[in-house]
């Protein structure tokens, strides 16, 4: 099935944890394929093909989640991804108070949040993806609907 026919399928399911299973289930085993460095692949988030209202959206509406998603779910990471340890560490702040704060990295099944021009596009087993650097994913989500 080519990419565009997966978007305009995964615009089918109602709900992002729908949507979650179905990339997954056709992703499958992703053991030949190894992301490097810091890169984290994630597969593009699809809104639903119909509003709330049940207006239907043109199928050419639904492919521009291709090149407009800033949501993603993680696919695979990268062996260097989120260890950076500059003086940009990932998930580690102090608030204003002065209390320190830890937050555990993105791993695979989680929804995170990113620019829409950021990553790579590519096409793994005929889903949408981004191969995108860990430092520009800015946030772990608890699904789209934070967004959309």
């Amino acid at each position: 099935m080519s990419a565009r026919a997966n978007l305009v399928d995964l615009a089918e399911y109602r709900t992002p944890e729908e949507q979650k299973q179905a990339v997954l289930a056709k992703v499958g085993d992703l053991s030949e394929l190894t992301v490097l460095g810091d890169l984290v692949i994630v597969s593009l988030y699809v809104k639903p093909n119909r509003s709330k209202g049940g207006i239907l959206f043109a199928d050419k509406t639904v492919e521009e989640d291709r090149y407009q998603s800033k949501c993603g779910l993680v696919l695979q990471v990268g062996p260097t991804a989120f260890k950076y340890d500059g003086p940009y560490v990932w998930g580690k702040w102090t608030d204003a108070d002065g209390i320190d704060h830890h937050a555990t990295p993105p791993k695979v099944g989680d929804w995170v949040m990113f620019r829409a021009a950021d990553g790579w596009d590519q096409d793994i087993k005929g889903i949408a993806c981004r191969m995108v650097h860990s430092d520009l994913i800015k946030a772990i989500v608890t699904g789209p609907s934070v967004f959309y």
